[in-house]
């Protein structure tokens, strides 16, 4: 009798771990779960394959593990392999990951791990984000915050026919130096 209690507590428990997890809907992981990235002591692998893009029977949806990935982008002081192992799993998800980790961006503009995270994607974002410039402030303002890197595709896009593109890009270059200092010095050479 306390073996077969025992067996059906453990079972219990076993089942309402397994529903919250599979069943928590993504608008309710709002804060980075702590339970989850808290510690920044989950190693690579176990967070490789908690975020690994592609379904199997066992896993959970691509969007709960975008939100995932975006949450542990956003722990402030992370250690930088897991930011790294974070990152390299973002970008297999491809333009969808860009996408996602450019609206986390617009509702935490504060998060160091995310602005890494963007300059650290490189040219596939710049691209994402050039193509949409003249069509959101806020796109003016994360070109400028990434910086030097971007100038070149910014001084292009100052050619454009469409006037708002052309708007967009010379704001993005007038507050760079407020967001990136160190693009002063390229600047004035590059605008040339």
């Amino acid at each position: 009798v306390v073996v077969v209690v025992g067996v059906v507590a453990v079972v219990v428990v076993v089942v309402s771990v397994v529903t919250a997890v599979v069943l928590v809907p993504p608008y309710l992981i709002i804060e980075p779960p702590r339970f989850l990235f808290g510690s920044n002591k989950i190693s690579s692998s176990a967070v490789k394959k908690i975020v690994k893009s592609g379904l199997s029977k066992e896993s959970i949806s691509e969007d709960l593990k975008l939100n995932l990935i975006m949450q542990g982008l956003s722990i402030p002081d992370s250690d930088s392999e897991f930011q790294a192992t974070l990152l390299s799993n973002l970008k297999t998800y491809g333009e969808k990951g860009i996408i996602k980790l450019i609206e986390t961006w617009y509702r935490n503009k504060e998060s160091a791990g995310l602005m890494r995270a963007i300059t650290a994607y490189g040219g596939s974002v710049t691209n994402y984000l050039s193509a949409q410039l003249g069509k959101n402030e806020n796109i003016e303002d994360l070109l400028a915050q990434i910086g030097p890197p971007v100038i070149s595709t910014l001084l292009a896009k100052m050619k454009s026919q469409e006037q708002s593109v052309r708007f967009a890009a010379a704001d993005a270059l007038v507050k760079m130096p407020q967001y990136r200092p160190d693009a002063l010095k390229i600047l004035p050479s590059a605008l040339d």
